[in-house]
């Protein structure tokens, strides 16, 4: 299938494996829109689900979805009881932490969670700056992970990535409401110029490594930043790698993006979680 970076649009037949190498997936995409068969297949190679969608509506068979991690599912992992739970979750749990009385100044701290299809969080990860001190508390915090209701595409549990934002003080961890992260805002974040710029942008500044080409390394490497505010971006993490030296040169360049045109919600500026692909192709 072909991807485009620039404007994020899938186009084409797509597919997927089983570790063994049994199909698992399959169908065509037009214009990232659903559009055709879609298949399902369990580890044997044996047929499960078949939907026919027409510009993404489903319109026989089942629902197919991807069984794979979405950092914008069509609807976001909620904690499972609501957000004032989930505030006295972190009132319980940050009450008696010895490390807390030693946090001088308030400090703003960004998590990324992955939550399963269950609902069950399996993974914890920095994207800001952690000293020793400050993990351990976070650690005693989460010791019990909380519950979530899964994300959802096509009404479908999946799994999902979920960013928060907290602040650390003397009194405890609390959820940063007031510089929450968006995955869907009503207007995505744009980069200056537009998808054409971006593509520019891009073809102009990624270096190919050398030892990387003489490796034969190559493939989409999956990016992941916030878009703050102000258009800066930062917390700019790798969502999907495909060799460390490609890896990081995509990382370096998005770092050296210029500011892009924020999200918005409700008309005023939102930090944002986005996410470009960047390919290395050998000729």
């Amino acid at each position: 299938m072909s991807y485009s970076a620039e404007n994020q649009l899938m186009n084409g037949e797509y597919k997927m494996w089983h570790q063994n190498g049994q199909l698992s997936f399959s169908g065509n995409y037009k214009n990232n829109l659903k559009d055709g068969e879609f298949q399902e297949f369990n580890d044997s190679g044996v047929l499960q689900k078949t939907g026919i969608y027409k510009d993404r509506k489903l319109i026989s068979g089942v629902a197919i979805v991807q069984d794979v991690v979405y950092d914008r599912p069509e609807k976001p992992a909620v904690y499972i009881n609501g957000d004032e739970a989930f505030d006295e979750y972190l009132i319980r749990n940050s009450a008696n932490i010895d490390g807390l009385r030693k946090v001088t100044n308030p400090k703003r701290i960004d998590i990324r969670f992955l939550i399963d299809k269950t609902g069950r969080m399996t993974d914890i990860e920095n994207i800001s700056e952690f000293t020793a001190a400050e993990l351990s508390i976070l650690n005693e915090v989460f010791k019990e992970l909380p519950a979530y209701t899964p994300a959802t595409e096509e009404g479908i549990p999946v799994a999902s990535i979920k960013d928060l934002s907290f602040i650390i003080s003397a009194d405890g961890l609390k959820r940063n409401t007031n510089d929450e992260v968006f995955a869907k805002p009503e207007k995505m974040p744009e980069f200056p110029g537009g998808p054409v710029a971006l593509r520019e942008f891009l073809s102009s500044n990624v270096r190919y490594p050398r030892d990387a080409q003489i490796a034969g390394a190559q493939g989409k490497v999956f990016v992941n930043f916030i878009v703050n505010k102000d258009g800066t971006i930062s917390t700019v993490t790798l969502a999907r790698g495909v060799h460390f030296l490609l890896d990081e040169e995509a990382i370096r360049v998005v770092k050296n993006m210029p500011k892009w045109i924020p999200g918005q919600l409700n008309g005023k500026p939102v930090r944002v979680s986005y996410t470009v692909p960047i390919n290395f192709a050998l000729q």
